[in-house]
């Protein structure tokens, strides 16, 4: 089978809320002056092992089309009383401390085989120079199995600290039973040798917005700590949240001792894994994940595997469950949202029919079923590849159908891929804990047919951006006399950059994107990120503000782990959240500063060249204060940067409010043309922007000068629910719109 589990694109996780959930707490690890040991027994190191050789046995079994690796698994038994150091701080807080090392990782990643801890322990996990850390695990991360699989830290050194009150009502329970090698480098940003995708026909899911939603339901997921496979959230008849995920059996079954039951609790689950930019060149944001699914059914023989994730994915996550169609499908096109060798989300399209038929397996030790798989004869858009297994098949009305068993399809030939089929497989077993049915159906209410569902429709986030999907973005400079990026380190002493955004609303900020472009060296200083109020410009001091370290290493066979210089094709998306949700009104900044200690080259994506007069960009340099970009004296600028909140939109805020006629629907004209929005109040001499984002907070349109009648082409935009937001320096309206 081709698209089998795969290859890890190991990420940093968030640590967990309840059950089995990797949510972070927050926190930090005790200071590094408080190592107690750095000698070399202070490590439990890894035997070494043949890395080419197993390199050739991966090219050996991908030609054999099954799973592809990319960690070398060791098991393991290491425990407070058996392993590292233990010792008391002066308030009573008992610490074991416990180093692994595995010489050559690109990263190392855990299975705490056994977890248990009381209230107020907390567990971090880190690498010996401290650039790469996840944690803190919390006693809200106990669950029924009592295991913790944990996200990777880059480096061939990591450090584990566990600290625990002395006042707790019971000692806590750590065993590490498995340890991963990362040989493969898919961790890290700069990848050389990296497994690598040989397909260059792959599509992102930001090239088709009318993609976007159901997007958020495909996620990446890694099974075991060392293979890949791609799985769908699905919505049920009850549509009471149940996060379902369907997925491909083969990707869970039985391997190196562990049952297919505890190869699903040892699996990361990762949501948002998307180039925000149809660009194929960034990396994805890593920060959002979850730990540990049941399984629930796991049928070989009909390749269905179904699990029950541990946990509800948070509300800032935008998780969507999609809808799903166990009769007759609906018409062409049909499309697949898959991770092929575990990249972010890529669409493949097709738009003939498609027919049932039957999976050749023959190259397998067990048999499939006949006759229950969809066949997509040809790809008109993208092909799949190995660790699209278990990904969605989508009909037109957006609704699951069927998820990859396998299949032959390469970019120069795109043809012959096989989803099983829901419809087929619904109730095929007479065990109902067997059938789908049983899950999706609980109370056998008959449907065969649902909607997608948004768990959080009643306090659902965005992110939103002031990036247009057709806008050029770069690195702006300044110009003569002044050298230097305007948004980094300069002559003109910048310190600090900004973002202004106007919601009209009630606002609740989660966290932050910032997408990246590459930099030359690697960033050896602390990011700070602040969250200021403002209109015209941030006011007084920041009222949330969040210190993080964004850090790139590399793998040389000769030097080991280092520093080293990033690539051109890394630029990344990473997502830094808020110890807190932070409340604010209708108008909010969010910044960064810049750091003149370090040897940092840090720096920002920035919209280039914008021939609309609209600028959301802000600098505070030398003794000028905070400037506008369009009235920045050496380079002025209409332009924003790609600094996108995640944030939950509430209640109106009402400020000299702008009248809105017949503006509840746009009607448009039959071939979609054009939709006219008329305004009035707009006639008092002040200038007016606006700007026209969809449901999930995409900037699709922006213009300025607006008057009171104005036209907007809608012909590339879909159907659906947009919000409008209008203002001058004084006045803000905030309006839904249906274009249909």
């Amino acid at each position: 089978m081709k698209k089998l589990n795969l290859i890890l694109l190991y990420i940093c996780l968030l640590i967990g809320s309840t059950g089995y959930a990797q949510l972070s707490q927050g926190g930090d690890p005790l200071p590094a002056g408080l190592l107690r040991s750095v000698s070399s027994d202070f490590y439990t190191e890894m035997e070494s092992f043949d890395v080419q050789k197993m390199i050739k046995e991966d090219s050996l079994h991908g030609n054999e089309k099954r799973a592809a690796r990319f960690a070398r698994k060791f098991f393991t038994d290491l425990r407070p009383d058996n392993s590292g150091i233990r010792f008391t701080l002066a308030d009573g807080t008992k610490v074991w401390q416990c180093g692994i090392r595995s010489k050559g990782a690109y990263s190392i990643n855990l299975l705490f085989t056994r977890y248990y801890v009381p209230k107020g322990a907390k567990l971090f996990i880190y690498n010996s120079n401290r650039t790469s850390k996840i944690g803190a695990f919390t006693e809200q991360n106990n669950n029924e199995y009592l295991k913790l699989p944990t996200a990777p830290v880059y480096g061939d050194e990591i450090i584990v600290e566990y600290q625990e009150p002395a006042n707790a009502a019971f000692s806590g329970q750590l065993a590490i039973g498995e340890v991963n090698h990362d040989y493969r480098g898919v961790t890290m940003r700069s990848r050389p040798g990296a497994l690598s995708s040989t397909q260059t026909c792959h599509k992102d899911v930001a090239c088709y917005p009318d993609y976007s939603e159901i997007a958020q339901a495909t996620t990446l997921l890694i099974i075991g700590g060392n293979e890949f496979c791609t799985g769908c959230l699905v919505n049920n008849v009850e549509q009471d949240g149940t996060p379902y995920l369907l997925s491909a059996a083969h990707c869970f079954l039985p391997k190196n001792g562990a049952t297919s039951e505890t190869r699903a609790q040892n699996t990361v689950i990762f949501f948002n894994y998307q180039d925000p930019s149809c660009s194929n060149v960034i990396i994805g944001s890593e920060e959002y994940s979850l730990a540990s699914a049941e399984l629930l059914i796991n049928e070989k023989s009909i390749d269905v595997a179904l699990l029950r994730l541990a946990q509800m994915p948070p509300e800032y996550y935008r998780p969507f469950y999609s809808g799903w169609n166990a009769n007759t499908p609906a018409s062409a096109p049909y499309f697949c949202l898959h991770h092929p060798m575990s990249k972010t989300t890529k669409v493949a399209i097709e738009n003939d029919n498609i027919s049932l038929t039957t999976f050749n397996s023959s190259n397998l030790d067990y048999t499939i079923e006949s006759n229950i798989h969809w066949k997509v004869p040809s790809w008109e858009v993208g092909v799949t590849e190995a660790g699209s297994s278990g990904s969605p098949l989508f009909d037109s009305n957006k609704r699951f159908i069927g998820a990859l068993t396998g299949g032959s399809s390469f970019c120069n030939t795109p043809y012959n891929d096989y989803y099983y089929s829901l419809q087929k497989v619904w109730s095929y077993y007479p065990d109902t804990l067997r059938q789908l049915k049983h899950w999706l159906d609980p109370k056998n209410r008959g449907i065969l047919q649902m909607d997608g569902y948004d768990p959080y429709a009643s306090n659902s986030c965005v992110r939103l951006s002031h990036i247009g999907s057709d806008e050029k973005i770069g690195v702006s400079y300044t110009k003569s006399p002044d050298t230097g990026p305007i948004f980094s380190k300069n002559t003109l002493q910048t310190h600090e950059c900004a973002e202004r955004y106007i919601t009209g609303k009630k606002t609740t900020i989660y966290g932050v994107h910032l997408v990246l472009p590459a930099w030359k060296s690697t960033m050896n200083g602390q990011l700070e990120i602040n969250l200021y109020k403002g209109l015209n410009e941030p006011i007084n001091q920041p009222i949330a503000t969040k210190t993080v370290q964004l850090s790139y290493l590399n793998y040389n066979g000769t030097n080991g782990i280092s520093n080293v210089s990033k690539p051109t094709t890394t630029a990344c998306d990473n997502f830094i959240r808020f110890d807190n949700a932070i409340e604010v009104d209708y108008s909010f900044f969010v910044s960064y500063k810049v750091n003149y200690t370090s040897t940092d080259t840090f720096k920002i994506y920035n919209v280039l060249d914008r021939s609309l007069l609209y600028n959301s960009a802000f600098i505070n340099y030398g003794m000028t204060g905070w400037t506008a970009m369009n009235k920045f004296s050496n380079s002025p600028a209409y332009t924003s940067l790609w600094m996108d909140p995640v944030v939950h939109l509430g209640a109106d805020i009402t400020l000299d409010s702008i009248n809105l006629t017949d503006s509840s629907r746009v009607h448009a004209n039959y071939n979609r043309e054009k939709s006219i929005i008329s305004f009035t109040g707009l006639n008092d001499g002040q200038v007016y922007f606006m700007k026209l984002y969809d449901i999930t907070g995409k900037l699709v349109h922006q213009d300025s000068a607006i008057d009171s009648l104005y036209t907007i082409s809608t012909n590339n935009l879909p159907k659906g629910v947009y919000i409008v937001y209008i203002w001058s320096e004084k006045r803000i309206l905030n309006q839904k719109i249906i274009i249909f």
